[in-house]
């Protein structure tokens, strides 16, 4: 039985997340993807943490439909998480309190976290009782041993992610540099597996070529693959238990009695790609019409 998830994203950031949108959706088999939420996110591509919401659930809907899906989209939280610790309303968060809240007894929804974590924070300071109904699987934070902790997706909203470690779900945590960084991919290798397979693997092609100039040993780091991939097939990842950690301004500290979280230390590059080229090069556009 495919796996029910939702996919937050802050799709307009970087590329990343195209590709692993494409490939959540051209896996129906392993994901059923219930719907997907734009986060917010700031840096010199966009003028404020809304417009880069808004950016992103527009890119969010090119690469949707270019799956020929129908998943539903949902806006979320225009601003960080604030001081007072209250949520941010959003219909991303309403959605996913009524998606936790429908799963059946005994079954959790995950929730594919790869951007800030300000939707997913909301909705567990709104609707505390969905830690029991979902498993979160985020990409953010860097290595326990690398030098700092100044990374994208955390430290846009470091608030969001305290209260999401704090809040006691259960969480697959994937860092960025040190473990997720081993997701780097060619120009050439891409081309190799993904040109002339379909106007979907054409676009994503397209979108490395932009994305920096690929010289002579150049990759690009997809780090956002890293949940999908490891949702898709739990044998390419290597978890070991921590304590969920205290995040200060450039750092996390880990107290023994803490909770514990599942720490990904390790990533099978290789076993990700070879399965990606096969979802994308699988893909099919015989499906029914999008319906919007």
């Amino acid at each position: 039985m495919p796996i029910p998830i939702v996919i937050d994203s802050d799709t307009f950031n970087e590329i990343d997340d195209q590709f692993a949108i494409a490939y959540a959706l051209c896996r129906p088999h392993h994901l059923n993807v219930q719907a997907m939420l734009a986060a917010p996110f700031l840096n010199e591509r966009v003028n404020s943490p809304a417009d880069g919401m808004t950016r992103s659930l527009m890119e969010m809907r090119r690469i949707r439909d270019l799956c020929h899906s129908n998943v539903p989209l949902y806006s979320g939280s225009a601003t960080y998480l604030p001081p007072d610790g209250k949520p941010v309303e959003s219909k991303a968060c309403e959605e996913l309190i009524r998606l936790a809240m429908a799963m059946p007894e005994g079954r959790r929804l995950y929730v594919a976290a790869i951007a800030a974590l300000t939707n997913v924070a909301s909705a567990l300071l709104k609707a505390p009782q969905i830690k029991d109904r979902i498993v979160i699987y985020w990409l953010g934070g860097n290595a326990r041993d690398f030098a700092d902790q100044n990374e994208f997706n955390l430290r846009q909203d470091r608030r969001a992610a305290q209260v999401v470690f704090d809040s006691g779900t259960p969480i697959v945590w994937f860092p960025c540099h040190g473990v997720s960084s081993h997701l780097s991919l060619s120009l050439w290798e891409a081309t190799r597996w993904m040109q002339g397979k379909n106007q979907l693997a054409e676009t994503l092609l397209q979108l490395l070529r932009q994305s920096c100039t690929m010289g002579m040993g150049q990759t690009r780091i997809l780090w956002d693959m890293a949940p999908i991939a490891a949702l898709c097939d739990p044998q390419c990842i290597r978890t070991v238990s921590v304590p969920a950690p205290i995040i200060t301004a450039w750092s996390m500290h880990f107290q023994p009695e803490r909770h514990r979280v599942e720490y990904v230390q390790m990533i099978m590059r290789d076993q990700v790609f070879a399965d990606f080229y096969a979802a994308i090069s699988d893909f099919s556009p015989d499906v029914q019409p999008i319906q919007t």
